[in-house]
């Protein structure tokens, strides 16, 4: 008799069998069928936008390099490999892709072809050899940098000396718009080599509105800051040189406006502690989330800079404190940027890493502005009073200023493309509707209009004027600073985690601010200059 261990399994089964119905085996899945290797379109683009993301990476980590330690920037090395991207290759191949139905793939494309553009006109053009970028000159037995000579005639109180020093550096300047001017013919006949009709047919494309558009825009930038602009800059020169701001030079613009500062608003020592205090309002975790450097290192650049070498995940910030207000609004701007893109969550390379260049700037403009909001100079400098009021004053003075630039830098290379001639008379004209006050064309000569032929200065200029209106948006909401209203970050974070559109214009419907205006920008100057007691 077998054993009841090994009968028993079978009678279960065959008690299991004779109640229920019998199962029927499942069919077996077919094989799967391999996937369809890629077409040759899809293929090209991904290979470009691999290509592109790669070489921004690259160019990225040589850049923290070069600013972090002073070692030589390797402008080539990043190409390496990738040539087709700068050559004309890769948008020839972008070109030739049959139009995509989908409305984001093309917007998508649109942009990519953007970039692939700009690399093939900084291939197509390269510096000319008519002198040096940032020339030099001689000053009291010293080499001299024109770089830095507005820094010194900010720090020169004394006006025989400032007039001494800018006619030291009449020279240099001179060579300076040489090269500009030979840097933007170039650019210029780079367009017309490639068959891309003009610059400004090529700047309309890339900014996504015609010049006449955005000349349009700087103009009423100029008219809507100019009462407030105008009145401060007559009583900081008042204030600091002892004279009407008629009676000024170029040469004292430098010195009017960073001698007004006050010297505690900020301190080396509470440069760091501040971009903390502003990221933590953006619901950011600057130690977690950017990678700072704030060493004092031989080489390292003095200047705040944000360099995203991978989005989002890898992004750093260098600094090096040494305080002032100068460095102050630099670092705020810089880490603007850095905690915008730390957040972005994007897939694509064009939303993660192209898009319009006045995404990246409006949320740096929105993080600079804080050093020239009273409540947070009162809470993060403890100053007040008289104090206080001179700050803001300085403070909003120099927000306008650097906007009022832009719009002429604009505005100037609008008009040299409509048949006006570059050179110190026409910036003459302009300069004196600008800054308030009679402009000669010696001085204009000696501090000329930056030249733009593809109209950079209308993302700069978008950016600033499109953070004043998020400024005052999320300040009505949180009905104060928008640093202090506690919905900010969830405001802000589906924002950034779109990335960059292709258009300021697109970023402002996504914002919900409407058309792009100054006017917010303008009301908060004249506001907080009552304020300050003008």
């Amino acid at each position: 008799m077998p054993p009841v261990k090994r009968i028993l399994p079978l009678l279960l089964a065959a008690s299991a069998c004779a109640h229920a119905p019998e199962a029927i085996p499942s069919p077996e899945a077919p094989p799967a069928s391999p996937a369809p290797p890629p077409s040759p379109e899809s293929a090209t683009l991904t290979r470009i936008r691999t290509d592109v993301d790669a070489l921004l990476t690259a160019q990225g980590e040589a850049t923290w390099l070069a600013w972090t330690s002073g070692a030589p920037l390797d402008v080539s090395g990043a190409m390496r490999g990738r040539e087709w991207l700068a050559d004309g290759g890769a948008l020839t191949a972008l070109t030739a892709i049959p139009p995509s139905p989908d409305p984001a793939e093309t917007a998508r494309r649109r942009v990519l072809r953007d970039f692939l553009l700009g690399e093939r006109l900084a291939a197509a053009a390269p510096p000319p050899a008519s002198g040096a970028v940032d020339p030099s000159f001689t000053f009291e037995g010293r080499t001299v940098a024109l770089r830095d000579s507005a820094s010194m005639l900010a720090a020169e109180p004394d006006a025989s000396r400032r007039a001494a020093l800018d006619e030291a550096r009449a020279g240099a300047a001179a060579r300076g718009a040489k090269t500009a001017d030979d840097r933007a013919a170039a650019i210029s006949e780079a367009v017309r080599r490639l068959g891309l009709g003009d610059t400004m047919a090529v700047a309309t494309e890339l900014r996504r509105l015609p010049p006449a558009s955005l000349a349009q825009l700087a103009s009423r930038t100029l008219d809507a800051t100019g009462p407030a602009y105008c009145a401060a800059m007559d009583a900081l020169a008042r204030g600091e040189l002892g004279v009407p701001l008629a009676s000024t030079r170029l040469r004292d613009l430098p010195r009017i406006l960073r001698a007004s500062h006050e010297p505690r608003a900020h301190a080396a020592s509470r440069l760091v502690p501040d971009g903390q205090a502003a990221a933590s309002a953006a619901g950011v975790d600057l130690a977690t989330r950017v990678r700072l450097d704030d060493r004092r290192a031989a080489g390292k650049s003095q200047r705040p800079l944000a360099v995203a070498v991978r989005v989002p995940d890898d992004v750093r910030l260098s600094a090096m404190p040494s305080g002032g207000a100068s460095e102050a609004r630099a670092f705020l701007h810089e880490l603007g940027v850095a905690i915008y893109l730390q957040a972005v969550r994007a897939s694509g390379v064009e939303p993660r890493r192209l898009g319009t260049p006045a995404a990246i700037d409006t949320w740096g403009f929105l993080l600079e502005a804080l050093a020239a909001d009273p409540a947070w100079l009162h809470d993060r400098a403890g100053i007040v009073g008289d104090a206080l009021a001179r700050e803001i004053k300085a403070a909003q003075a120099e927000r306008l200023h650097a906007v009022r630039m832009q719009a002429a830098r604009l505005l100037r290379e609008v008009d040299i493309a409509g048949g006006a001639r570059p050179g110190a008379a026409g910036d003459a004209k302009l300069l004196s509707r600008v800054l308030c006050r009679p402009v000669s064309t010696e001085d204009a000569a000696r501090w000329p209009i930056p030249r733009d032929p593809l109209l950079a200065s209308a993302d700069k200029l978008r950016g600033a004027l499109l953070a004043a209106q998020v400024e005052s948006a999320l300040a009505e909401q949180g009905n104060g600073p928008w640093w202090r209203w506690k919905g900010a970050p969830e405001w802000l974070a589906p924002i950034w985690a779109e990335g960059s559109p292709a258009s300021p214009e697109e970023l402002a419907r996504r914002v919900g601010v409407g058309e792009i205006s100054p006017e917010p920008l303008a009301r908060v100057a004249r506001a907080r200059f009552g304020a300050a007691g003008w």
